[in-house]
């Protein structure tokens, strides 16, 4: 499983990261089912929505948490990082996540998603329409 992998294991244990149950990751992997893909079939389609895409070549960490920060993502404070509807994610602060999505997806090559959360009353808020498309390390693209 993704979440066990060994370059994750210090923030798990620091607290920077959380472990969120598969069915969780489940719920959400089928609300991106749901929505319209490019003709590849790996990439969501995002013509029809408002969105920011972020080319990486040359960019910060810290230019990236900016350029996200208007991002409906940023809105609830948290990610939830998707791995597959099959195992568990993670669930970072979003600045953390912003600045660390290479690392969080390191061993997970391909298309990935996150999704903005919140935290309410020690409960995770998923909220799966807030949504980043991390594209290998190359480009962020996020609902605006």
């Amino acid at each position: 499983m993704h979440v066990e992998a060994e370059h994750l294991a210090d923030y798990l244990t620091e607290g920077a990261l959380r472990i969120v149950p598969t069915e969780v990751c489940r719920a959400f992997s089928g609300y991106l089912d749901s929505l319209p893909w490019d003709a590849s079939g790996a990439r969501l389609d995002w013509a029809a929505v408002p969105h920011r895409e972020i080319r990486l070549r040359g960019v910060s960490e810290e230019d990236v948490v900016t350029l996200l920060g208007d991002s409906r993502a940023a809105r609830h404070g948290h990610l939830l990082v998707l791995y597959s509807p099959t195992e568990p994610g993670l669930l970072c602060d979003f600045s953390f996540g912003a600045r660390n999505f290479d690392e969080l997806y390191w061993k997970a090559p391909g298309v990935r998603f996150m999704c903005g959360a919140g935290i309410r009353e020690g409960e995770l808020v998923p909220i799966s329409g807030d949504l980043i498309q991390v594209d290998g390390g190359a480009v962020l693209t996020a609902l605006i």
